[in-house]
């Protein structure tokens, strides 16, 4: 018997409920899977792609699931309106910053997990057979292995993640309160911010033992990764910079990057990898430093002679170009 969801599932995405349930039965098989470097340079990280079908199918589930399931306002990553500028904002203030971080945070979350958070905030929502389902939808079988893991590349892990984390981090947060501590969380990033020397040291105590106690999900800290910081140091939180004064900078070494970028665009050097690598940079600037973002898009504009030789190959002049004299 097809289910609701399918029905459902078949009127959003335009295909018939047997073409649904087909690929719901193979779903978790239904990925491209390859490795890329981890941000510290040791060790790879496992990335999966669903197929088309897949995330379409996934899109869909969260659209309609993110509007019912609870959201922590501690949680930046992925949340509209949110972002690493409002994740560093929150600890702007803050003389003492402690850094932690979840290891392997998005396979350490199951389905078992899934379903126990449906259990608690949606207990009638879905039958048994809808929530295997949306369990076989969301989350993949990695080649070689039996064990259903959420995925890094399903567009439906961020705020599945996000969603299943809010009793954690609603702990979290009643020990931060406790304390007067500031606490964001960006995916699987923890900050934790405050005025008072030393109380940092036994909030990591707390929220370790807190997160490391986790059953749904099982979570562990990475405490090589745990970091503290006053505002003697540079305060660097999810890639964007802290001042002493308590600004937000983009830091001094990609203010040189993005200089250097600039002057081999003038000369004609940059290549269209390198100016879309420049476009970015400077989207980034634009929304952590407008005045500098602003201040570099003044020097591209300085080089009328070569944007107007080379617009059909040079992205940087298309931009221009379509905003006319405006800062885009």
């Amino acid at each position: 018997m097809t289910t609701r969801l399918v029905r459902t599932l078949s009127q959003h995405v335009g295909l018939p409920p047997g073409d649904i349930e087909r690929i719901i039965a193979t779903a978790p098989r239904r990925y491209k899977e390859f490795k890329i470097k981890k941000r510290n340079g040791r060790g790879l990280r496992d990335i999966a792609q669903p197929s088309r079908e897949l995330k379409a199918l996934q899109r869909c589930v969260i659209d309609a699931l993110a509007p019912l399931l609870p959201l922590h306002e501690c949680a930046h990553g992925y949340v509209t309106g949110r972002g690493i500028k409002s994740n560093a904002e929150r600890h702007r203030n803050g003389r003492f910053v402690l850094k932690m971080d979840i290891a392997d945070f998005f396979p350490s979350i199951r389905p078992a997990d899934f379903r126990e958070h449906l259990r608690a905030f949606l207990p009638e929502q879905f039958d048994e057979v809808e929530v295997k389902q949306l369990e076989l939808i969301l989350f993949w079988l990695k080649k070689g292995e039996r064990t259903l893991r959420m995925c890094i590349g399903a567009p439906s892990s961020p705020a599945v993640s996000n969603t299943i984390m809010y009793r954690v981090d609603q702990l979290i947060q009643e020990l931060c309160d406790a304390q007067a501590v500031m606490y964001t969380r960006y995916a699987d990033d923890l900050v934790f911010s405050c005025d008072t020397e030393g109380v940092l040291g036994e909030i990591e105590k707390q929220v370790t033992s807190l997160v490391n106690g986790s059953k749904h999900p099982r979570l562990r800290i990475n405490l090589e990764k745990s970091v503290h910081l006053s505002r003697k140091q540079r305060r660097t939180i999810t890639g964007v910079n802290i001042t002493p004064l308590g600004d937000l900078s983009i830091g001094r070494q990609r203010k040189r990057l993005i200089r250097a970028m600039i002057s081999h665009h003038v000369h004609g050097t940059l290549d269209r990898e390198g100016q879309n690598e420049l476009i970015g940079l400077l989207g980034f600037a634009n929304d952590i430093e407008p005045l500098f973002a602003e201040r570099m898009w003044l020097k591209l504009r300085s080089a009328p002679d070569l944007i107007r030789s080379s617009r059909k190959e040079c992205r940087i002049a298309e931009i221009l170009t379509s905003q006319g004299t405006g800062t885009p």
